[in-house]
This record gives C-alpha cells, structure tokens and sequence, in this order.
C-alpha cells in the first residue's frame, strides 16, 4: 500500500515536471514578456548585456531541469527503469521543490 502511495504521487509529480518543462519551451518565442509578466526583466536585461543569448540558455537550462526530474520521478516510482544516482537527485531534486516552496510563502505572506 505504501509503495503504491509513494510511486502514484511520484507519477503525479514528474507529470507536472513535464508540464513545465513544457510551459517553459513554448515562452521562449515571446521570453521578454514572460520576463515582465513575472517583473524580471530588469535582472534579465543586465544578463543579456553580458551575453545576449544568457537569458534564453537560462531557459533551456529550466527546461532541461524539470525534463530531468520528470525522469527521474518516473524513474523513482518503478515506471521506467532504475537510473544512476536516482535517491541522490530525487532527495536533491525535492529539497529544491521545498525550498522554493518555502521562499514562495514567505514572498506571499510579505505581500499580503
């Protein structure tokens, strides 16, 4: 029954790494908008000024990410087969997820 539990919830959320993954790669085409929707370019800016292309690779890099850890996901709930280092980046991967969780309720609650 645990298994079962942990391994649906796994599925779930590598589901919803693929999903933004994917939410990711459809704003490249219109990058600077998804930048001032969410009131970043201004940090954008000054990282394109180094290198024109750095916030779009930024980009890709997210995407890469959250692919990788909707493989992983799947790979931790038994969908597909075991791969390298899997309990090293599921723990790593969920430590990301909760510390971005965390600074996203606090950011809430300071603006509340």
């Amino acid at each position: 029954m645990c298994e079962n539990f942990f391994a649906v919830r796994f599925r779930i959320g590598a589901a919803l790494c693929f999903v933004l993954a994917l939410g990711h790669l459809a704003c490249l085409g219109f990058l600077w908008q998804a930048f001032d929707l969410y009131g970043i370019t201004p940090q954008m800016q000054t990282l394109a000024s180094l290198w024109q292309p750095l916030p779009y690779l930024i980009t890709v890099g997210i995407v890469a990410y959250f692919a990788l850890a909707g493989i992983y996901g799947l790979s931790y709930s038994g969908t597909i087969r075991r791969l390298p280092l899997q309990k090293l980046v599921v723990c790593f991967t969920c430590g990301v997820f909760l510390l971005r969780a965390a600074v996203g309720v606090v950011w809430l609650l300071s603006d509340f």
